[in-house]
């Protein structure tokens, strides 16, 4: 058996379990993204609660300030400022406001 066929075997052998690794691991890595992605959102939402109102009420509509129903968190491209408004009132007040 030549070097050249000595190491393609190698290499052959090392792809075959990096192949088995990457079956085993994927599902493993897929669960910790999970894991991770949620513990992220929680927190986001969580300093959002507290920390983030000072920064949105600088973003929030002049008709929502204070109200109840204001969420202006962002979701991909769009702000949903609240679920009765979704892109936000179209007047100066908002007959909905809630303290």
């Amino acid at each position: 058996m030549d070097l050249e066929q000595s190491f393609n075997e190698w290499v052959a052998r090392v792809e075959q379990d990096l192949i088995t690794w990457e079956a085993w691991a994927n599902p493993l890595f897929q669960q910790v993204d999970t894991v991770l992605e949620q513990w992220v959102q929680q927190t986001d939402h969580w300093f959002f609660e507290v920390a983030g109102t000072m920064e949105g009420e600088l973003n929030r509509p002049v008709a929502c300030q204070g109200c109840g129903f204001y969420h202006g968190r962002q979701y991909g491209e769009a702000i949903l400022t609240c679920a009765l408004h979704p892109t936000g009132p179209e007047l100066s007040h908002c007959r909905d406001w809630q303290a």
